[in-house]
């Protein structure tokens, strides 16, 4: 047996096989006995199977066999071997399999950056848009690293009955069922970065010292919403309230997180309220959600109130925050519900593994390109300048270039 067939009985073994350590374009250059060697028994054969699904090779019956016997192996592996397996095993196979390495590497952080919380999967089941199936998936997390690790994938459905887990290209047609659990590829993100909720008490206060942490202690303790400080890393919980959309208010180093905004776009919109005072501009909306995004993709507005009945949408400064009144059949709010704080940074722009782009006349704002990317499931990072709004996947590399802005699609969460 060659070296890079041992190293990869190993490296399929200890679940180590993952197509974010190598470009998709040259695991399909590995000879197929490569990929399907490790076939000790049934189990070891479908993890096989799997791992060379999710990498687009075709699994066929191995041709060669691991010599030893890696169940005793592997549990005599601690993970801190395992990561360093991670690290090296990939250059080791590629620099014995003749496969060159492409300039543009896979950053190992970038998948954790994708927001896939555990409690994201709801009990439904997608019916349609089948990509692939695997079997004899152990858990929900496993089928959810799948999604996240497939560059075509836009959502998932975890059989626990089953173990099956089916990948979806696209969200589509979804049923109520106990023993299914759905989800997108991306969660919604619950969060309204630099924004507090105004005259609300606090019931509790904790140190976080991350928003997630703050947002985990707030599903455990059962609280409504919750007021994280980033500088002095402070989580309050708040009393329940009817229609705090209606309280929310922009300040800096803030972010309001809610316990459960799954069902809904307009989480954050509040009902029946409108936004008095100055107006930026008026124009036309199908919907408070279409008015929302119109005011994302407007320099300078902070908020957007919207009329039902004449479909009026007026896009306002951060100053109308303080001129709100109720009005039935309007809808008020901050623009681009649910967008993750951006990590952007000036003066670069990406390069490499290109998706689309986007005019400037059609996308006039960094946000409005940042929600771009957050809605195109194969889009990691973006870029925005004199030029338009570009699109990338998780490969691109990035590059100086006066005049532009590149960011992630959550890395600020």
């Amino acid at each position: 047996m060659e070296i890079k067939d041992f190293f990869m009985c190993i490296f399929l073994h200890l679940d180590l096989f993952r197509p974010s350590l190598f470009p998709l374009s040259s695991l399909r250059k590995f000879p197929r006995n490569v990929i399907s060697l490790f076939a000790t028994s049934s189990a070891h054969r479908r993890d096989a199977a799997t791992s060379a699904a999710v990498c687009g090779v075709r699994f066929e019956s191995p041709v060669a066999l691991c010599p030893l016997s890696f169940s005793p192996f592997s549990n005599m592996v601690s993970k801190r071997v395992q990561t360093a397996l991670a690290v090296l095993l990939p250059g080791l196979l590629l620099a014995k399999s003749g496969v060159q390495r492409v300039d543009a590497q896979v950053d190992a952080e970038d998948l954790l950056r994708l927001n896939i919380p555990n409690d994201c999967p709801v009990q439904q089941e997608q019916t349609n848009f089948q990509m692939a199936e695997f079997t004899g998936v152990p858990f929900n997390a496993t089928c959810q690293r799948y999604c996240a690790e497939h560059p075509e994938c836009a959502a998932f459905t975890y059989h626990a009955d089953s173990r099956r887990c089916v990948l979806h290209s696209r969200t589509g047609t979804l049923a109520e069922k106990a023993t299914a659990r759905f989800s997108r590829k991306r969660c919604p993100t619950c969060l309204l970065d630099n924004f507090n909720v105004a005259d609300t008490e606090d019931d509790y206060l904790v140190i976080a010292m991350t928003v997630q942490g703050c947002a985990s202690e707030c599903r455990t303790r059962g609280c409504n919403f919750y007021v994280y400080d980033k500088e002095s890393k402070k989580c309050h919980f708040k009393r329940h309230r009817d229609g705090i959309q209606s309280a929310i208010r922009p300040q800096q180093g803030l972010q309001v997180g809610f316990h459960n905004c799954r069902n809904t776009d307009s989480w954050c919109f509040a009902p029946n309220h409108t936004l008095q005072g100055e107006t930026l501009k008026t124009t036309t909306a199908s919907g408070p959600l279409h008015c929302s995004e119109i005011c994302l993709n407007h320099a300078g507005c902070a908020a957007f109130s919207f009329d039902v009945g004449s479909k009026a949408c007026h896009l306002k400064p951060a100053s109308a925050f303080d001129h709100v009144a109720p009005q039935n059949g309007s809808f008020f709010g901050p623009p681009g519900c649910g967008l993750p704080p951006a990590c952007e940074t000036q003066g670069k722009r990406r390069a490499g593994d290109f998706l689309m782009s986007f005019s400037p006349n059609s996308i006039k704002t960094n946000k409005g390109c940042q929600r771009r990317c957050q809605e195109n499931h194969r889009c990691f990072h973006y870029s925005f300048g004199p030029e338009g709004c570009f699109l990338h996947g998780l490969s691109s590399v990035v590059e100086d270039v006066e005049g532009y802005i590149s960011g992630d699609t959550n890395c600020g969460i």
